[in-house]
């Protein structure tokens, strides 16, 4: 997360807490004496968590799927204090019991989209419209287009009718597997 190479924690809180990031100190006990940082001022049901470069600028963001609130995207400002001065952004306003967030390329247009996996609610998909520097998501999928979830897995089809992607919607799971011929 800060450029060094390490592997850091990012953790998610429930609770209405902040979200933490623990940067590795490179040492051989790598979190002795290391005191989590918040991501930045929102305080969320966080159940899930996503890292990824989603803005193409090269550092890991991080998305938080919260339960009960809007998922929101957190972008690395690059440094080696990677969220100082960082505001989350709403992926968009609807808001859902997001249980398990996933980042993969959904679409031909090469950056990465988010799927959210809904308890009480159908799952969705946004595809990220990318536009330096602040991707923005738009829902492609209505509530009663996506199924919802539910305990005995359910496949989606491919969503451009490729076979390429194969999505199955499992409790509150996503699981992703792309299809081979």
């Amino acid at each position: 997360m800060d450029g060094d190479g390490d592997l850091d924690v990012v953790a998610g809180n429930l609770s209405s807490t902040v979200n933490r990031l623990y940067v590795n100190n490179g040492s051989a006990a790598p979190f002795s004496g290391v005191t989590g940082v918040n991501i930045s001022d929102d305080a969320h049901n966080t159940t899930s968590i996503a890292l990824a470069d989603v803005n193409a600028d090269g550092d890991i963001d991080v998305v938080a799927g919260n339960s009960g609130g809007v998922n929101r995207l957190y972008l690395n400002n690059g440094s080696s204090t990677p969220f100082t001065g960082v505001s989350g952004i709403n992926i968009t306003d609807d808001a859902h019991g997001t249980a398990a967030v996933l980042l993969d390329m959904f679409d031909p247009d090469a950056d990465l989209d988010l799927v959210a996996a809904n308890n009480g609610s159908p799952s969705r998909l946004y595809l990220n419209g990318h536009i330096p520097p602040t991707p923005t998501w738009t829902p492609t999928f209505t509530p009663t287009q996506f199924p919802s979830v539910t305990p005995t897995p359910q496949p989606i089809p491919a969503l451009d009718g490729s076979g390429a992607l194969v999505l199955l919607a499992a409790a509150s799971l996503i699981l992703l597997r792309r299809a081979r011929r």
